[in-house]
């Protein structure tokens, strides 16, 4: 096969075409990855400043605590290590009693 003159020109003039279309298939994927690190960064900043929604909360109110039922603050924790106390008080007594001699024990004999 023969390259005639003419088709030489022609082929040297549309060297520089092909060479940018190479070029640019060559960065295509660089250039698509550069934009989504980019849209991700957008993204991630836009979930930093949005405000999170709960939907469980939006029919819940507050209510003072009227002392009844189980509470979970530090007068609660109080209330049920004074019970705590009473059952181990109960306990201890339960121990010391004797249905033959008595109710206590006496150690000073």
């Amino acid at each position: 096969m023969s390259v005639k003159p003419l088709d030489l020109q022609i082929n040297i003039a549309q060297i520089t075409n092909v060479a940018q279309q190479q070029q640019a298939a060559q960065l295509q994927p660089l250039v698509q990855q550069e934009y989504l690190g980019i849209q991700a960064q957008e993204q991630a900043k836009i979930d930093r400043e949005k405000v999170q929604v709960t939907e469980k909360a939006e029919g819940k109110k507050i209510e003072e605590d009227t002392g009844g039922g189980t509470s979970n603050g530090y007068y609660g924790s109080q209330k049920r290590q004074q019970k705590r106390a009473g059952k181990d008080e109960e306990k201890e007594r339960e121990k010391a009693s004797d249905p033959v001699r008595g109710h206590f024990i006496d150690i000073t004999k």
